[in-house]
């Protein structure tokens, strides 16, 4: 929803979605948790070696 809320209010958005607005901001202001931080390890990991090998 943030990437698309320059063209659309994130409440059009939660609705369309079935979403609440204040549920949406919740979440947001939340911590990564535990478990999405392992799940981006990798990737961040991944993207780390690609930035170095080019140079």
């Amino acid at each position: 929803m943030s990437a698309h809320q320059a063209d659309f209010p994130i409440a059009t958005m939660a609705r369309v979605l079935g979403v609440s607005s204040s549920g949406y901001d919740a979440w947001r202001s939340r911590p990564a948790s535990a478990h999405g931080n392992r799940r981006l390890a990798p990737t961040l990991r991944r993207g780390f070696v690609m930035v170095r090998c080019r140079g």
